[in-house]
């Protein structure tokens, strides 16, 4: 099927389910489907909503026959389900059943995704080497595998008729993963309006109607019973997922220069989830959401396959690791616990803060005389000590090592990482292909891990010459005053002691 059909069919599902989207036509764009305005909107106006009996929640999926099934089989008696391999089996099994309320969403969603669990590991390899996103694809993909092999082959074997295995692949579980990770709104969203307007409305209409109590504290719950969970469903999942899928809603793609409200609002006397933009938007624009300002570069191409050039959220992990002259002194050992400083810790480096003052306090430890420990101990709150630099009068070398030792570090992470030898290196490829698009958001992640590593680096280098200076300047001054204090000695020598009056007889 053609993506401008699947678009139309997806958008006439949607007038046909109750959603409000008079301005809004879903459309084609460059990396999938979006969302475009079809008439100009009004800073704060509500753009689309949907019903909330639309959104599928843990206790919808809970619910459905095939979570029924789930719930109630010998291969999980006992154990807690994982809420996120609930909502995978129910996304699977939706995907594939025409009678589902979510089939023709579901059919919508890319059948793959860019993320790097779809990379092939040589691809990994090549694009993440070196990095922490590397390690973070490998650990997420060891837990879902053991997710997957938790529930599968076990209910195809037991159930072959409502677990084909045909149909609950492991690659379709990926599919389930992604899609869930990259679309998913918090569900914190049903709990609140979007304005306290649109609150005193409703429950207006609700004392109208007599309906709801005007102060019920939760009032979707009274609307739609199937947002939340039960106590007994309560305890039957690990509840690792507190998340919704809003059909519509997770059309729209992310500008993360967009503000954005989410959350209840008034449709034609019904309770929608509704989302506004807070400037105002033309006509024949793509209209764009916030997944969120405060998600580094990592955290988007994991969970949603892309990241954004110079990303201020971006993060940069340094771990210390195990030092030996920490292993081999029990005073070090114990100055490290007295202070709070782990070298385990991984410490977040960022271009706005590229030296974190707890790391510079780990390495001064590392660098510093047992006996300037072992004072430092002795003289009050050892991690406020460390928090600062170290006085010249302690130890003249220290911090002049200490960010010897830090810059050592970076160079050996700046070493590590991949070259960019993409030829798009900061600009999108022209007729970009799905690998284009997979290789060209590698390459944002690597510029922006290189250059919080420059940022760090340009940091140490000018606080390395100030504590430098400051150590020469103590050096010449202890100088002078050895000298000052060698000529006074000698001056003493050189006098004539006073001659002893005589003896009276």
């Amino acid at each position: 099927m053609e993506a401008g059909e699947v678009a139309s069919n997806f958008q006439k599902w949607c007038h046909e389910q109750g959603c409000q989207m008079e301005k809004i036509k879903v459309t084609k764009t460059c990396r999938g489907f979006g969302l475009e305005t079809t008439a100009a909107l009004k800073a704060g106006e509500v753009a689309l909503s949907i019903p909330l009996d639309l959104c599928l929640t843990l206790a919808a999926s809970a619910r459905s026959r095939i979570g029924q099934h789930l719930l109630a089989s010998d291969t999980v008696r006992g154990q807690r389900i994982s809420a996120q391999a609930l909502m995978y089996v129910v996304m699977i099994d939706g995907w594939h059943d025409p009678s589902s309320k979510w089939h023709a969403y579901l059919r919508q969603i890319p059948s793959r995704h860019g993320d790097p669990l779809w990379w092939t590991m040589p691809q990994r390899e090549e694009r993440l080497a070196g990095t922490q996103l590397l390690y973070e694809v490998q650990r997420h993909e060891r837990q879902l595998e053991a997710v997957y092999a938790s529930l599968f082959p076990a209910l195809s074997q037991e159930q072959p008729e409502i677990f084909p295995k045909e149909r609950f692949t492991w690659k379709a579980f990926c599919w389930a993963r992604s899609s869930l990770s990259s679309r998913c709104f918090a569900l914190e969203h049903l709990e609140k309006f979007m304005s306290q307007s649109e609150q005193k409305e409703h429950q207006a209409s609700a004392e109208l109607n007599s309906q709801l109590e005007p102060n019920e504290a939760r009032i979707v719950e009274c609307v739609q019973p199937n947002l939340y969970l039960s106590p007994h469903e309560q305890e039957r999942l690990a509840l690792d997922f507190p998340g919704v899928l809003c059909p519509l809603l997770d059309t729209a793609n992310h500008d993360p220069s967009v503000l954005v409200d989410v959350g209840l609002c008034n449709s034609k006397g019904e309770l929608h989830l509704g989302v506004s933009q807070r400037s105002a938007v033309d006509a024949g624009q793509e209209y764009f959401i916030n997944y969120g300002n405060h998600r580094s570069n990592l955290q988007l191409l994991l969970g949603h396959g892309f990241c954004v050039p110079e990303n201020p959220q971006d993060t940069l992990p340094l771990k210390l690791g195990q030092q030996p002259t920490v292993h081999e002194s029990k005073i070090r050992q114990e100055a490290h616990k007295m202070a709070g400083l782990d070298l385990d810790q991984v410490f977040e480096l960022s271009v706005k803060t590229p030296m974190p003052e707890p790391l510079l306090a780990t390495i001064r430890l590392v660098v510093l005389p047992i006996n300037k420990i072992y004072k430092m101990m002795q003289s009050g709150d050892l991690r406020e000590q460390l928090l600062r630099p170290i006085e010249c009068q302690l130890d003249p070398h220290a911090e002049v090592e200490t960010f010897c030792v830090l810059r050592r570090e970076l160079l050996k992470k700046q070493r590590a990482l991949p070259a960019n030898t993409s030829s798009w290196q900061g600009s999108l490829p022209s007729c970009p292909g799905f690998d284009d698009w997979c290789e060209y958001y590698a390459s944002l992640y690597r510029v922006g891990q290189q250059d919080i590593i420059r940022a760090a680096l340009c940091d140490a280098f000018v606080r390395e010459q100030a504590a430098m200076d400051k150590r020469e300047a103590y050096i010449l001054q202890e100088e002078e005053e050895e000298e000052e204090q060698v000529d006074d000695d000698e001056v003493l020598e050189d006098k004539e002691l006073p001659a002893k009056k005589p003896r009276a007889s």
